[in-house]
């Protein structure tokens, strides 16, 4: 089962788009001198949406929260890391890892929602039959429920299984290990897109484990 293309905007709806997309950047208080160039360069990519290449998962549902793969056309997505307080965003450090997840096909947001406020996201990407759930980013005050957000993620990455080839869900720790696990291991492939803070590269799914795997199914 392979999910239906996501359709690009007609004419019709690009002031819509338009009006959106400022509307986050103004909620989200975006400066004022970078919220042209964050519409130019976002709105490049709008009629490429269809070539998406990471299968959305079926919506995952706990305690209000609901996880869903955005719509490329959600101008939520690049700013996904602002909802959060963390760095993803087009003028934070790991702008590059946000702008891939909107731009490219083999990148993509699963975000989880409370009352229509993103209360976590994940940049998920693609390599090859593997997906990578780079880092799970929780608003602090949904950090006693992260814990049960991870499970969310991990219900998400089995509904993706064998959809679009995919045979595997990997998921970073995260930045801070946030991710508690017993094993880990080095990620052997590489990241599309790493950032820099103070002149250091940064990779949060450096140290990633299995989450889901499609051998699990066929045995």
């Amino acid at each position: 089962m392979t999910k239906p293309n996501e359709p690009a905007p007609t004419l019709t709806l690009w002031a819509h788009l338009q009006d959106e997309f400022y509307h986050v950047q103004d909620m989200l208080r975006v400066n004022d001198d970078a919220r042209d160039a964050n519409w130019r360069r976002w709105q490049k990519t709008l009629d490429q949406t269809s070539q998406c290449r990471i299968p959305a998962p079926r919506p995952v549902t706990e305690c209000g929260m609901t996880l869903t793969q955005l719509n490329k056309t959600n101008p939520r997505g690049v700013f996904a890391g602002k909802f959060v307080n963390n760095c993803m965003h087009p003028q934070g450090y790991a702008a590059r890892c946000a702008w891939h997840g909107h731009e490219s096909p083999l990148g993509a947001f699963w975000a989880v929602e409370f009352q229509n406020w993103i209360a976590a996201v994940a940049w998920v990407w693609r390599c090859d039959d593997k997906l990578v759930i780079d880092s799970v980013d929780a608003h602090e005050e949904f950090m006693d429920s992260l814990p049960l957000i991870h499970e969310m993620y991990v219900e998400a990455a089995k509904s993706v299984l064998m959809q679009e080839s995919i045979q595997r869900v990997y998921a970073g720790v995260g930045y801070g290990e946030t991710w508690k696990v017993p094993h880990w291991f080095l990620r052997d492939f590489k990241s599309p897109a790493r950032y820099r803070v103070q002149g250091v590269y940064k990779d949060d799914s450096e140290k990633i484990h299995v989450i889901a795997d499609a051998r699990d199914i066929r045995e």
